[in-house]
């Protein structure tokens, strides 16, 4: 009978919490006590309920920025691609593949080292001179383990900039800027590069330099270094050509063999070395002009033989057409890094988003602000006042 009471004084204080709380839901809900039931059931079906997805909002300029970085990236990647296509192509044309090849392994390792030292240049031009290829690379090099190489790294630049702005990881992100940093100062550098070639065209104030003065100009290590090799290859793969006086019309050649080495360069002669364009008149009079200098200054500068051959007269107009391709692309050269350097801005702001998200809005406009002018001060130094800054870009180069 004790025990009996016990547990009935115990239901009865938990019946009269659940009167309290049933009389306090009524008092919150604003209906009778009656209806606990009811209320109980509301609860329940409102705790099943499956949670409200919540939607970022984004804005118009975050969506052009994002579509942007996007379109860049897969840009790059395509780019990246092109070139291993190529470089496979080349492969198949020589054979390449066979890892037991000695020359295989030897093309490798100087092609690294020319890519390695072409980036590291722009830091240390003393460690590049060390890291570059002591010699000349041949054409089975530069047609097949350099674009290999180039492209997969344009493509790897291509993918992690791809997964950073899906993911927003560090594991994306740095790998990703790293790269993005180490192009896009050998773009720079080797924009600044192509604008100083572009003016080492003319010889005409060679003979005022002393011998000594002449062996380290730049002018002549642009003509001299490309004549020998130009030369050399003509010799070796036994190419004829026969000049026409119309620079208009294209070299009629012939190639020895049917190697693949030889067919490249027909088509390299008959299809680049002529004015561009080739239809207009005072185009065509001012290539006819630079090409009958290029002889008569090699000569005098005796870097050509005072007998000239039909291919000297075949390099100096693939040299004119080369300087006009140099002067074409060093526009474009500074809009392509102005671009990239703005998608890399782009995918680190939206790497750094949701932290942003949680400051201050004085403290994040700063920061955008701060990332801003940044960006704009780099574009200015590396594009607008280059040749200022940069007076002695090819010290050691040559």
């Amino acid at each position: 009978r004790v025990g009996r009471s016990r547990y009935a004084r115990r239901g009865g204080r938990a019946a009269r919490r659940r009167q309290a709380t049933a009389e306090m839901d009524a008092q919150h809900d604003g209906a009778p006590a009656g209806d606990a039931p009811q209320r109980r059931r509301r609860r329940d079906a409102a705790a099943s309920a499956p949670a409200p997805v919540v939607v970022e909002e984004v804005g118009l300029v975050k969506l052009l920025a994002r579509t942007y970085a996007t379109l860049l990236n897969h840009f790059a990647f395509s780019c990246g691609c092109l070139l291993l296509v190529q470089a496979i192509q080349a492969g198949r044309a020589w054979g390449h593949g066979s890892t037991d090849d000695p020359s295989a392994v030897v093309g490798f390792l100087e092609a690294f080292r020319l890519m390695v030292g072409n980036f590291v240049a722009p830091f240390s031009k003393a460690l590049a001179l060390v890291i570059f290829p002591s010699e000349v690379l041949n054409m089975k090099v530069l047609a097949f383990w350099v674009p290999m190489m180039l492209g997969s790294f344009v493509c790897s630049i291509g993918v992690l900039g791809t997964m950073s702005l899906k993911f927003r990881r560090a594991l994306f992100v740095l790998p990703y800027v790293t790269l993005s940093a180490a192009h896009l100062v050998w773009q720079c550098d080797l924009g600044k590069l192509l604008r100083h070639v572009a003016n080492a065209e003319d010889l005409s104030d060679l003979m005022a330099l002393s011998e000594r003065s002449r062996v380290s100009d730049m002018h002549v290590a642009f003509f001299e270094a490309p004549y020998a090799h130009f030369t050399a290859t003509m010799t070796e793969l036994q190419c004829e050509g026969e000049v026409v006086g119309d620079v208009s019309k294209p070299v009629s050649m012939e190639c020895r063999g049917a190697s693949f080495e030889g067919k490249m360069m027909k088509f390299a002669v008959q299809e680049f070395c002529r004015p561009r364009p080739w239809d207009r008149p005072p185009a065509v009079k001012a290539f006819s002009k630079r090409v009958e200098a290029c002889r008569t200054q090699g000569r005098d500068a005796k870097i050509m033989p005072k007998t000239l051959r039909s291919y000297d007269t075949i390099f100096c107009r693939c040299r004119a057409a080369a300087y006009d391709t140099i002067r074409a692309a060093c526009p474009w050269v500074s809009l392509v890094w102005c671009l990239q350097l703005l998608g890399v801005w782009i995918a680190m702001y939206f790497a750094v988003e949701r932290n942003l998200s949680s400051m201050d809005a004085t403290q994040r406009r700063q920061v955008l602000y701060f990332g801003a002018i940044g960006m704009l001060a780099l574009i200015c130094r590396a594009v607008l006042f280059a040749d200022f800054f940069d007076d002695e870009v090819l010290d050691g180069v040559t």
